[in-house]
């Protein structure tokens, strides 16, 4: 077996990797295979082992030995708090810093992301959104490579409404609060069968973003209770996940100290 320490946007050369088998447990890497090399998009560890086997009959008979390479990704663990954004991604950012023609955005990645002035629906070069820097925006990852910030866009390739009806499927959003959330609960907010929020939505209305980037946004107009509720809900959401039974208990408990609205 032979290890290697790569850094971002190293990579592997001179790898068969038609006969590649790659295991990423943490599924927080991007990496980009070639027919000759393997390339990380990470800093990470990566531990190549090298088998032989039988691929076919050469000639005289005999099975021809074939080299088959199986790749193990290890991230290090500085970096595994990190979002790595993928395209077509839906995200929450805040802007940090504006421009005549863009923003800059935090998406809680390796790298701030740029999002163009224009890449509102029906947005022009005279009808334009003005955000305030501390904003916050939701949006979709438009594109993304190791040699460049990611690219963001406010517009909607389904949702046609435009950015000044105020309806628009992306753009910036006000009031509520932002949570940050692990890996895991983020993917169990996502999912259909989401226990919890079918279970906070029988007892009162909320609305709720939920970004890719590990960022949650919720929002509840009728009360401020309600809105507390839902945050302590949420936040400890992560230690019940599979148990349907201790949501019950969690949400009977919380709103035991609340009067809910």
């Amino acid at each position: 077996m032979e290890s290697v320490n790569m850094l971002a946007g190293e990579t592997l050369k001179k790898l068969d990797t038609t006969t590649t088998k790659i295991n990423d447990p943490s599924h927080i890497l991007n990496y980009n295979i070639t027919k000759e090399s393997f390339e990380v998009s990470t800093t990470g560890k990566v531990s190549i082992v090298k088998k032989k086997q039988e691929e076919g009959k050469g000639k005289k008979d005999k099975r021809k030995l074939k080299e088959k390479v199986h790749i193990d990704v290890f991230p290090d663990q500085a970096l595994s708090n990190y979002y790595f954004p993928k395209s077509g991604d839906l995200v929450l950012g805040r802007i940090t810093n504006k421009f005549a023609f863009s923003y800059e955005v935090d998406i809680g990645a390796y790298s701030t992301a740029t999002l163009d002035a224009l890449e509102f629906d029906g947005a022009t070069k005279k009808n334009k959104p003005n955000l305030e820097v501390n904003s916050l925006i939701y949006c979709r990852i438009l594109s993304t490579d190791r040699f460049s910030r990611p690219t963001l866009s406010c517009i909607s390739p389904i949702h046609k409404k435009s950015w000044t009806s105020g309806e628009s499927y992306f753009g910036p959003i006000k009031g509520g609060f932002l949570l940050e959330c692990s890996k895991k609960l983020i993917s169990y907010l996502q999912s259909k069968k989401c226990y919890l929020l079918a279970t906070l939505g029988q007892l009162f209305e909320f609305e709720i973003i939920v970004g890719f980037n590990g960022r949650v946004w919720v929002n509840s107009k009728k009360s401020v209770q309600n809105l507390v509720y839902l945050i302590n809900c949420i936040k400890k959401g992560d230690e019940y996940i599979g148990e349907d039974s201790k949501v019950d208990q969690l949400v009977k408990s919380v709103k035991s100290s609340l009067t809910i609205s």
